[in-house]
C-alpha cells in the first residue's frame, strides 16, 4: 500500500510527464538541424532568341536572358528587295530542331542571287584550274604525245614525198591524168600543213607558258574571287541566324516567327511565401522533384531573388530563380513540380523567433 495519497500521486505522474516533454522540447529548441523552404517550381529556358514580324520587309530578333532578367541582343532585320521569308534549317526546319550557334533560321528567298551566286563560283573553279595547269606546265604523257604525233607527221610526208616524186615522172611522160596528179599534189601540202601543226604544238610543249600569261591569269582569278566575294556578302546578309544553341520552335499564330531556346541547362523559378524571404541567398542548393521523372531530384543553385511582391489567395509570394544543369537531357521546358532550398542550419527557437517577428512586421505594414 502506497504511503502517498493517491490525488497526490497523480499530480506526480502528471508533472513528471509534463517535465519531460517540456525539457525535451526545451532542448530540442537548442539543437541545430537543416533548415528548408519549399515551394512550386516552373522550369524555363536560361536563354531564349525570338524572331518577330514589325511589318512587310521588317523582323526584329531579341535575346532574353531569364537568369538576369536582361536583354543580351536586340537587332533589327531590314530588306530593301521584297522576298519571301524562308523559315526553318536549309527549308526543311520543324519544331524542337536542334540549333548551332550562328546557324541561319530565316532566310530572304532570293532565286536570283542564288543563280548569280552558282555562276561565279562555277567560274572561279574554272579559273583556279586554268591557273594550275599554267603552273604546273606541260605533264609528260602530253610532252610524249605530241613528240609521237610530229615523229609521225614527218614519216608520213617522207613517204609522200618519195611517192610524189614518182607521180610527178608519170605525169610528164603522159601516164596519168592531171586530176590524179593534182590529188598527189594536195595530199602532200595537208600532210606538209599537219607536220607544221604538229611541230608548233610541241615547241609550245617543250617551250612552257610564259610568265606573262600565268600573271594575266592570276589577275583574272583575283577579279573573280571580289565578284564572288560580293555577290556572297549580298546573300549572307538575307540570312537570319540564332546568336545561341538551343532548340527551335516555329509558331507563327502566336506572332513568334520563330524562337530558339537553350536546354543545357535549365532556370528555375520557385514561387515562395514571402515571410521566407529573409532566409534566402544566393548560391544556396536547391533540389527539385519533377513528377513524370521518378523519385530522382534534380540539383542546382540559387541566382537571384525579386523584390516584386506577387499577391495571392494564399498570401504575398515572391519569386526565387535558380539555374539546374541538364546534362542527360532529362529536363524539359515548362515542366512543373516541387522544390526546396536548403537555407542552412539553425535552432527551432531561432527559427520560430524568426517567424514571428516576419509576420510581425508584415502586420505592421511599411
Amino acid at each position: 500500500m502506497s504511503l502517498i495519497p493517491e490525488p497526490r500521486r497523480r499530480l506526480t505522474i502528471w508533472a513528471a510527464i509534463i517535465g519531460s516533454v517540456a525539457l525535451f522540447f526545451l532542448g530540442s529548441a537548442f539543437v541545430p538541424v537543416e533548415g528548408q523552404v519549399k515551394g512550386f517550381c516552373l522550369l524555363e529556358p536560361a536563354r531564349r532568341w525570338t524572331l518577330t514580324e514589325r511589318r512587310v520587309g521588317s523582323y526584329e530578333s531579341r535575346t532574353d536572358d531569364n537568369l538576369s532578367g536582361r536583354i543580351l541582343d536586340y537587332r533589327l532585320h531590314q530588306f530593301d528587295r521584297p522576298a519571301v521569308l524562308d523559315l526553318g534549317l536549309g527549308g526543311a526546319g520543324a519544331p524542337s530542331d536542334a540549333v548551332l550557334a550562328g546557324q541561319v533560321v530565316a532566310q530572304m528567298n532570293s532565286s536570283e542571287l542564288d543563280l548569280e551566286l552558282a555562276e561565279r563560283s562555277t567560274a572561279l573553279e574554272e579559273a583556279r584550274g586554268r591557273l594550275a595547269a599554267l603552273k604546273a606546265g606541260a605533264k609528260p604523257a602530253a610532252l610524249t604525245h605530241a613528240q609521237l604525233q610530229a615523229r609521225r607527221a614527218a614519216a608520213e610526208l617522207e613517204a609522200m614525198k618519195t611517192r610524189y616524186d614518182r607521180q610527178e615522172a608519170l605525169f610528164e611522160r603522159g601516164g596519168i591524168s592531171a586530176e590524179d596528179w593534182e590529188s598527189t599534189r594536195a595530199e602532200r601540202d595537208l600532210l606538209e600543213l599537219d607536220l607544221q601543226l604538229a611541230n608548233a604544238e610541241l615547241a609550245i610543249l617543250e617551250s612552257g607558258d610564259s610568265p606573262e600569261q600565268i600573271r594575266a591569269a592570276e589577275e583574272s582569278l583575283r577579279a573573280l574571287e571580289r565578284e564572288h566575294a560580293a555577290v556572297s556578302e549580298m546573300r549572307a546578309a538575307l540570312a537570319i541566324r540564332s546568336p545561341i544553341a538551343g532548340v527551335l520552335d516555329m509558331n507563327p499564330s502566336t506572332g513568334v516567327l520563330a524562337s530558339v531556346s537553350s536546354v543545357d541547362s535549365l532556370v528555375v523559378s520557385i514561387m515562395l511565401p514571402q515571410q521566407r524571404a529573409s532566409e534566402l541567398s544566393a548560391g544556396q542548393a536547391i533540389q527539385a522533384l519533377i513528377p513524370g521523372l521518378g523519385e530522382e531530384l534534380f540539383g542546382g543553385e540559387l541566382i537571384r531573388i525579386e523584390q516584386e511582391v506577387l499577391a495571392t489567395e494564399r498570401g504575398p509570394f515572391i519569386r526565387a530563380v535558380g539555374l539546374i544543369p541538364n546534362h542527360e537531357g532529362q529536363l524539359e521546358i515548362g515542366m512543373q513540380g516541387r522544390a526546396r532550398i536548403s537555407v542552412g542550419r539553425s535552432t527551432l527557437l531561432k527559427r520560430f523567433h524568426r517567424g514571428l517577428r516576419s509576420v510581425f512586421f508584415q502586420e505592421l505594414g511599411p
